[in-house]
């Protein structure tokens, strides 16, 4: 018996390549699923699980947490990126001992539109190192390809930008100061997230998702990224295959994906804190109103050969 699972994604991106493997390796298929997406922007996802024309989201879980309690009750079921994959490129080389993020005071950051989340990630950063988020100039309100554009162009002292975008930049001579992977430490980035109704389904579609997005990271971080561009190409028209496998390098050495779709509990619950101090949700949500770790846990109690997964 095949089961059709409709998925909704906020956007595309190299982020997003252990779902594409997914699909194209055939790991979904081999759990019995027949496996559709699309791309109808973050914005939308939640219309799209509401309005019966997706199962599934993928997106960022600050968006099941702001809705909570005052629209749609979704929940997050497995985790796809570990950390945030962003990277904040300075127009110069930073001067003395290297950056510091004392730098963008006086500066001006450019955010491509979107999502709150990477201001809002941003500014927990900023906090914790005692910069006064105040002092920085952003421009928030443009969309990724203009704001490309106009910082090539000069506007701008840094861009907080997405693979494989940054590492297209690097390669033009800008710089990449810092990586949010590491300034921010781990975080659900990433979410599936769904109705509850998909959750308590029978056959378990969650958790045979879960496990093929599992197995999909542990082929990720296993295998040359020098093979992953012909699977991964399509999804990524127009990426040359040496930035798309330096990308993925690049992001793989950050930490952006291991070999756990768990959702872990307490770097849920930062995360949830910095959402409150910028008034996204009034105070974190118990872990298991917003997360059912149950599909999770049953992808990884099965042992995944993470060095030959195929």
């Amino acid at each position: 018996m095949t089961d059709f699972v409709r998925v909704a994604d906020s956007g595309a991106g190299v982020y997003y390549a252990p779902q594409y493997l997914a699909l194209e390796l055939g790991f979904f298929a081999d759990e019995g699923l027949q496996v559709e997406t699309t791309v109808p922007g973050g914005a939308r996802l939640v219309e799209y699980l509401s309005a019966g024309r997706a199962d599934v989201a993928l997106g960022g879980i600050w968006r099941p947490l702001m809705y909570r309690g005052r629209l749609e009750t979704l929940t997050a079921f497995a985790m796809l990126c570990a950390r945030n994959p962003q990277v904040l490129v300075a127009r110069r080389p930073p001067q003395g001992d290297g950056f510091a993020w004392q730098d963008l005071v006086g500066r001006t950051v450019t955010l491509p539109a979107g999502a709150p989340s990477p201001g809002m990630f941003l500014s927990s950063i900023l906090r914790r190192a005692g910069v006064d988020a105040s002092g920085v100039r952003f421009i928030r309100d443009l969309q990724e390809q203009e704001t490309a554009r106009l910082f090539r162009a000069g506007l701008g002292d840094f861009y907080l930008a997405m693979p494989p975008l940054v590492d297209e930049l690097v390669a033009e001579g800008y710089h990449a100061a810092v990586t949010l992977a590491e300034a921010g430490g781990p975080v659900p980035w990433s979410v599936y997230y769904s109705a509850p109704e998909f959750l308590a389904h029978p056959a378990q579609p969650a958790a045979r998702f879960a496990r093929a997005i599992r197995r999909a990271l542990c082929w990720l971080l296993a295998w040359d990224p020098g093979d992953m561009p012909g699977p991964l190409q399509g999804y990524l028209p127009g990426v040359d295959a040496w930035l798309l496998a330096r990308s993925i390098t690049l992001t793989r050495q950050r930490g952006v994906w291991i070999d756990d779709v768990r959702i872990p509990e307490r770097d849920l619950l930062r995360w949830q804190e910095a959402m409150a101090q910028e008034g996204l949700i009034e105070r974190p949500l118990p872990y298991r109103e917003v997360v059912d770790p149950r599909p999770a846990e049953a992808a990884q109690a099965e042992e995944v050969r993470c060095h030959t997964c195929i």
